[in-house]
């Protein structure tokens, strides 16, 4: 700093702001960075969950649909569409593993 002084006389007393202005604004650039990323996670959070109640809801209406054909005379309905339902329980399950494993590499 010294240098800067002797060369400009006030430099020093320019420089000093300018390095807390430049460190202020790194700071908050860093914590709206953190805010946005909390914003992501608690939205992927909501969608996540909206995903579950969704394919509950699913699973119910194919499950509900099947047992009321099983006893309405309909058993190969009903069977397919247990079937049906049970298959992409399974072939979800393995996508998201499948997923997960390329997500990890």
């Amino acid at each position: 700093m010294k240098g800067y002084e002797d060369t400009v006389p006030g430099s020093a007393n320019r420089i000093i702001p300018m390095a807390e202005k430049r460190l202020d604004n790194k700071m908050q650039i860093s914590n709206d960075e953190m805010k946005l990323d909390d914003f992501a996670v608690r939205e992927q959070f909501k969608q996540s969950g909206r995903g579950q109640y969704f394919a509950i809801t699913v699973v119910g209406m194919f499950l509900g649909t099947s047992l009321f054909a099983a006893f309405n005379g309909f058993e190969t309905l009903s069977l397919v569409l247990a079937g049906a339902t049970a298959i992409t329980g399974i072939v979800n399950a393995f996508l998201k593993i499948k997923d997960k494993n390329k997500q990890e590499k």
